[in-house]
Formats: C-alpha cells, sequence, structure tokens
C-alpha cells in the first residue's frame, strides 16, 4: 500500500537534507534528483504515480540549499564534489539501499556523477539521465540558457524576473495553480550565493561516465531549449549500455509534460535494472 513520509537525513558534513518516501516500502528503490532551484515537488507526477508507488519505493530528496534542506551560507558547501556525492551516501545509509536506481534530472545529473566520482557504481542498479548537466561542452545549451544566466544576476530586479519567468516556463505556462506557487516558492528559497556556487564549480565527469557498466537510460525532449538534443546524441555515443528515449514534442521536462509515458519506460527501466 502506497504511505508518504518525510524523513530528516543527516550528510557527513551535518546538512540536513529533507527526503520524501513515498511508493511501496518494499518495492525496488528509485532514487529521483531535482535541478536547479527545484525540490522534490517537480517530480509531482512520478511521486504520484500509482503504477510507479506500487511496484518502487520512491525517495526524492531536496538537495542542499534547496527546498526544505539546510541552505549553508558558505560557498564551499557547494562548490566540491565531495559534498555532494557525501548527501548521497548519507541518504543511501539512511535507507538501507544496496541497489537503487537514479533518476536525474537537468543538474541532477551533476549530483549523481559526483556520486559515482567519489564512490564508484557498485550500489547503482541504472541510471535515468533527463537532460542532464553532464558534459562541459557549451554547444549543447539552447537559447534559453540566456534566462538560466538571469537567475544569477548581481541585479535583484532582473533576478527576480527571470524567477518568474522560469516558474512559468516549468509550469507549462500556467501561473494559477498551486504547483507554480510551489515552484516559485522553490526558486525563491534557492539563495543567490548556491545558485552561483553550483554554477561555477568545475564539471569534469567524462572518464566516469565512459567507465559505466550499469544500463543508462537517456530521456531527452527534442524541443528542448535548455539542454539540446544535441547533449544526448553525445552522451549515447560516450556512455556505455546506453539507450535513448526521444520525446518529440516535448522540451526539458519530459516527466512533467508527458508523464503516462514517461513512467511507463521508466517502471520497464526499473524492472529491468532490478534483475541485473
Amino acid at each position: 500500500m502506497a504511505f508518504s513520509k518525510v524523513h530528516t537525513v543527516k550528510s557527513i558534513d551535518g546538512v540536513n537534507l529533507a527526503v520524501t518516501e513515498t511508493g511501496n516500502p518494499n518495492g525496488f528503490p528509485v532514487l529521483l534528483l531535482h535541478g536547479t532551484c527545484c525540490s522534490h515537488h517537480i517530480w509531482k507526477s512520478q511521486l504520484h504515480s500509482a503504477a510507479l508507488a506500487n511496484a518502487c519505493r520512491i525517495i526524492a530528496p531536496d538537495l542542499r540549499g534547496h527546498g526544505d534542506s539546510d541552505k549553508p551560507n558558505d560557498s564551499l558547501s557547494y562548490a566540491q564534489s565531495q559534498f555532494w556525492a557525501d548527501d548521497l551516501k548519507s541518504i543511501l545509509d539512511y535507507f538501507g539501499l544496496e541497489h537503487v536506481v537514479v533518476v536525474a534530472w537537468s543538474y541532477g545529473g551533476r549530483v549523481i556523477n559526483d556520486y559515482l566520482l567519489c564512490y564508484g557504481q557498485d550500489k547503482i542498479a541504472g541510471i535515468n539521465f533527463i537532460a542532464a548537466g553532464t558534459l562541459s561542452i557549451n554547444s549543447v545549451k539552447g537559447p534559453k540558457y540566456e534566462l538560466l544566466a538571469q537567475l544569477f544576476s548581481d541585479s535583484p530586479s532582473v533576478r527576480q524576473e527571470a524567477e518568474t519567468q522560469f516558474a512559468t516556463e516549468l509550469c507549462g505556462g500556467n501561473e494559477s495553480t498551486v504547483f507554480f506557487n510551489q515552484v516559485i516558492e522553490d526558486i525563491q528559497k534557492t539563495s543567490f550565493n548556491t545558485r552561483v556556487s553550483m554554477r561555477d564549480r568545475e564539471m569534469n565527469y567524462e572518464n566516469v561516465l565512459a567507465d559505466l557498466s550499469i544500463p543508462v537510460l537517456l530521456t531527452h525532449g527534442k524541443k528542448d531549449d535548455y539542454s539540446l538534443p544535441l547533449l544526448t546524441e553525445l552522451l549515447s555515443a560516450h556512455i556505455p549500455n546506453s539507450v535513448v528515449s526521444w520525446y518529440d514534442e516535448e522540451g526539458h521536462l519530459p516527466f512533467l509534460t508527458c508523464p503516462t509515458r514517461f513512467n511507463e519506460e521508466l517502471l520497464a527501466f526499473v524492472l529491468k535494472a532490478s534483475t541485473l
């Protein structure tokens, strides 16, 4: 029977992480990693999916500096891979997870790659990268990256306007919903210092991605104006054991804009990974 609970998981450096757990406590564990300036709210179509809830134990943390998790003031807490890796290790240890499928959207791709860099892939059954930040190549940045850049502006008024526009984009243009209010609140909870510290850290994951021996599902909307489809084309050629799922009519959030298909594909991927 599905349930829902919010846990507080203390990371190795003392940062408290808010982690939502739902689904089947005896199901195969699935860890959902959101992107910059978001929280577990962005996964609403997965957290409330009956099909996933029946088969999966779904665990969705708010990353450090985001949502209801602690927000350290010092830049170092966001600048090094080790801190992000330690957060995931602490979550896996807290829930006793030895074999988990990770779903990583946008900046969440960097977080799972940090974990792989520091702790390896032994406890990871498979990874579903969704337009994930994984390669430091400017050519994969779409025209909407200009909007993201404004989230890091020194001007508070520019940032505020960009926050509203970004929330509207994430909500498909509908600002009259509870979800929009959650999204804009999550964006505003992510401090300017956190955003800049996350943006400025190094991205060097090519070797760890090339060494993956676990199954990888690459999901990408062909109308993504943030991370261009070129990103997934490059990842497909770079990552062994990877398969691609293209969403011809979707943008940066196919898991939100096309949830039925996405959840079906995720469930199939989880069931396959659970047998390996």
